[in-house]
């Protein structure tokens, strides 16, 4: 438990809680990882990889507008980052949007042009040929 050391800061918490709560949600536990994200997300709530995490949660708990929020707050705080562009990609893809899944994975692609997921997420949504 890492609260019980004297020397952990709210930086190593959170990190740590934020762990927890990836490790839950890879197991296929995504209530188990509530509580973990909770703790990290109170100490810091403009965490993009906290957010990005909450919005992968969210979408696999079906609530697909929370998720949504989360999201688009993890694309502002990460701009240089593809995985929440690609959650969103995915999200809209779910929901029948492909327009708007195509626009995420464009953007997922624009910020990383290597991303496998981003050139098969624009292939998959849209008619126009993409190279990588």
């Amino acid at each position: 438990n890492v609260v019980g050391f004297p020397d952990v800061d709210s930086h190593l918490l959170a990190e740590a809680s934020h762990l927890r709560a990836q490790i839950a949600i890879k197991c296929e536990r995504p209530r188990s990882a509530l509580p973990p994200l909770a703790v990290a997300l109170r100490l810091f709530p403009d965490n993009g990889h906290f957010q990005n995490t909450l919005g992968t949660l969210q979408l696999m708990l079906g609530k697909g507008q929370d998720a949504h929020e989360a999201l688009e707050r993890a694309c502002r705080l990460l701009p240089n980052q593809a995985a929440p562009c690609l959650n969103l990609g995915a999200l809209f893809e779910a929901a029948g949007k492909p327009e708007l899944a195509a626009a995420h994975y464009a953007e997922a692609l624009r910020r990383d042009p290597a991303n496998e997921r981003a050139v098969a997420g624009v292939k998959k949504t849209t008619l126009v040929p993409v190279t990588a």
